[in-house]
């Protein structure tokens, strides 16, 4: 797993990531959450 934090005046980006997924969390200066964001990176394979 990967992670980040992106701190700013207006909010605080934290980001999470594997080969298989990808989270984002924007927080506020207060600590609440603000929105989450969620991705599947993993290959969609044809059979």
């Amino acid at each position: 797993l990967k992670f980040a934090i992106l701190p700013s005046a207006t909010a605080t980006q934290t980001f999470i990531s594997s080969d298989m997924f990808f989270l984002e969390v924007l927080l506020e200066p207060s600590g609440a959450v603000k929105d989450v964001k969620i991705e599947h990176e993993g290959k969609n394979e044809q059979q």
